[in-house]
């Protein structure tokens, strides 16, 4: 009986650590189906959706009022934020020029996308959405086919759109008499996108 032992253990031990591996592998293959066909988790790769939903950002405080805010991260075809990564940038609240050369850069936001949501319901103007680069698949340039665009819905199918003063316009394109109608955006998002110019609880020293 006591020769026995050590092989029921080794057994034992190979028949947990197959378990375990076998876990581990059922597990992969369910989160890459769950990838493909249920949800994708995507990075804010640039801030054109800025404040609500930020790309790579600098975090930066106003050393004379106080005033926390965030700027895109510099990019080589930005030559606002190059300039401003080298000679300082304008606080929002007024004060002295911010230097903010050797920040750290803070990565983009991250959405979870929920795929083939539009069999079961028609999108909506303002939500978010993710799609491959139109322009790259039919080859009108030389761009990246699988590059990911992440964007906010604004125009709807048939319509005309413009935007005037940063508001936007849509009209039906079969009916140009109609006049132009503004759309609003949803509260939670208007409140997040106002600029303020002015804070009273940030008042610069100088």
């Amino acid at each position: 009986m006591t020769e026995d032992t050590p092989k029921k253990q080794d057994d034992t031990s190979f028949a947990s650590i197959k378990e375990t591996f076998e876990s581990i592998i059922i597990a992969f293959i369910l989160a890459f189906v769950f990838r493909a066909f249920v949800v994708e988790a995507f990075v804010i790769p640039t801030g054109s959706m800025a404040p609500t939903l930020l790309g790579q950002h600098i975090s930066v405080t106003d050393p004379q009022s106080g005033y926390p805010f965030k700027i895109e991260a510099p990019k080589a075809t930005d030559h606002n934020l190059r300039y401003w990564a080298t000679n300082g940038m304008p606080s929002p609240m007024g004060a002295s020029d911010i230097s903010i050369a050797n920040r750290y850069t803070e990565p983009g936001d991250r959405i979870l996308v929920l795929k083939y949501v539009y069999p079961f319901s028609k999108p909506e103007r303002w939500q978010v959405v993710v799609f491959k680069n139109p322009s790259a698949a039919n080859h009108e340039y030389d761009g990246d086919p699988t590059e990911n665009y992440i964007k906010r819905l604004v125009g709807m199918p048939n319509e005309n759109l413009q935007i005037l003063r940063g508001n936007v316009f849509t009209q039906p394109n079969d009916q140009p008499d109609q006049p132009w109608q503004i759309q609003t955006k949803p509260d939670h998002i208007q409140r997040v996108v106002w600029q303020p110019i002015y804070h009273s609880q940030y008042v610069p020293l100088k």
